[in-house]
């Protein structure tokens, strides 16, 4: 089978979720022998096609940059819509691609739905965490009416399944998976020695939907029972800069790291005592989150949305309220009681390779692949 997968950002320029989720896929699906075409926006100083294996092909659309700064997302959500048609088309046709798997709405789902009209190829779409969560639900806006010509919609959470079918899509084009993670990379740490200082780490975007303000101002009053704790931010985002200046602030900033876009995540959680999971809104059981548990590392979570029924309180990780304090009560409870830290450790590793595994998940979207093809042509 040869499949194509729509993506905006991808790596090494984006490696964050959805990137992530596309290279862990395409990994699996390569491994079992399929060839996988990764459809994304074109970067400077990236080649415009790469080949990492022999039967897996990153395909960048042209690049043309503009000097305004505010214009750009505009510009290249734009550009790659009308790359994506025309060059993406031809690359389709070319190679023979028998199944286009868009990733997101706009950054990917729009892309492939679009191609998959003009190529006359079967489409799914992923809508990976919030993707439908600023759209109304009494309407589908109009740009987003391309959707309806694909054949099947696989939604993270439970809200954009309902907010679809709201919008008149039948039962059968929309589907409900969650994430997964590749538990062979992200293992817990084979000897591990003791150490002075206790770790707690955010992983993700720094940005406020992700919600790293609260466990910054969560860390007086974590410091005040657990002076010896260290508290580390690993990504980019639009509230990196605030949150370093309000850390200077507040005079923790001798306890506070930000790393930074980092490729060994895998080891820094191996080195954590506590993940945090923090997201203010309905979200779902992220990438983070789930690689966390992966490596055994005691999560804590606020209790919102999808998290809930993945991080099952006392027994897969901690529930919070999206307050500072409760989150620093949480997160003491850990550092504080070996036995609860080793049972969680023990328990997330288990869910994950029973559910949420990347062999797991693998296997379905293959099942969900064939079956697709098989549709169309019935």
């Amino acid at each position: 089978m040869k499949i194509a997968f729509f993506v905006h950002g991808y790596l090494p320029w984006d490696a964050y979720g959805v990137p992530r989720y596309v290279e862990s896929l395409g990994s699996y699906l390569t491994h079992r022998g399929y060839q996988v075409y990764i459809i994304a926006v074109g970067r400077p100083n990236l080649p415009k096609i790469e080949k990492p294996k022999s039967n897996l092909t990153v395909y960048r659309t042209s690049y043309i940059d503009i000097p305004s700064k505010r214009l750009r997302p505009f510009w290249s959500f734009t550009f790659y819509t009308v790359g994506s048609l025309l060059e993406a088309s031809r690359l389709v046709n070319k190679e023979g691609i028998q199944i286009l798997h868009g990733h997101t709405v706009q950054w990917g789902g729009l892309q492939s739905a679009l191609v998959s009209s003009i190529t006359d190829k079967p489409c799914i779409i992923t809508i990976h965490g919030s993707g439908l969560d600023r759209y109304p639900e009494r309407r589908m806006p109009q740009y987003l009416r391309p959707l309806r010509w694909v054949n099947l919609i696989i939604c993270q959470k439970t809200l954009a399944a309902r907010k679809l079918k709201s919008w008149g899509f039948p039962e059968k084009k929309v589907t409900l998976l969650t994430g997964f993670v590749d538990a062979e990379k992200f293992r817990p740490a084979e000897n591990r020695s003791p150490k002075e200082l206790f770790v707690v780490s955010f992983i993700g975007r720094v940005t406020a939907f992700k919600g790293p303000q609260l466990l910054l101002e969560a860390v007086p009053y974590i410091l005040s029972k657990h002076p010896n704790t260290i508290f580390q931010f690993v990504g980019e985002g639009d509230s990196k800069e605030y949150l370093m200046g309000k850390a200077k602030s507040m005079g923790i900033v001798n306890h506070v790291k930000f790393l930074g876009f980092r490729t060994d995540v895998d080891e820094i959680l191996k080195n954590s005592d506590v993940s945090v999971s923090l997201s203010l809104h309905e979200n779902v059981s992220d990438f983070a989150l789930l690689e966390a548990m992966a490596t055994g590392v005691p999560v804590v979570a606020t209790d919102v949305g999808e998290t809930r029924t993945t991080v099952k309180d006392g027994e897969t990780g901690l529930l919070a309220k999206c307050d500072p304090r409760d989150i620093a009560e949480k997160i003491g409870r850990v550092l504080n009681n070996r036995e609860l830290a080793c049972n969680l450790s023990r328990n997330e590793r288990q869910l994950i390779i029973k559910e949420h595994s990347l062999e797991v998940f693998g296997k379905k979207y293959e099942k969900t692949y064939w079956s697709v093809i098989r549709d169309r042509k019935s």
